[in-house]
């Protein structure tokens, strides 16, 4: 999956391979709806300690559910979200 989403392919939209089976922690649930609200922003670790989150625990987590780090995670969503933002040109 991780590979996909780095080359510019979107997740499946029917089978939402992101979406974790249940309901993720609320803590995972906000840092998501950040990278939603802004896509282009890159959340660094001392944003997350700001927050109250470990940086080591959002790896972890990130990294379990989803195959890749939490860095790693918003890196593709951004480089997904421009890969299928039409360019001007």
């Amino acid at each position: 999956m991780r590979e996909a989403l780095f080359a510019g392919f979107r997740p499946c939209k029917r089978c939402t391979p992101l979406d974790t089976p249940g309901k993720p922690p609320e803590w995972v649930a906000g840092l998501i709806a950040r990278l939603d609200a802004a896509p282009d922003a890159r959340i660094r670790a001392g944003d997350l300690r700001a927050s109250g989150i470990d940086p080591g625990r959002a790896r972890r987590w990130f990294k379990t559910h989803y195959g890749m780090t939490f860095t790693a995670f918003g890196r593709a969503r951004r480089l997904s979200g421009a890969l299928a933002t039409p360019s001007g040109g």
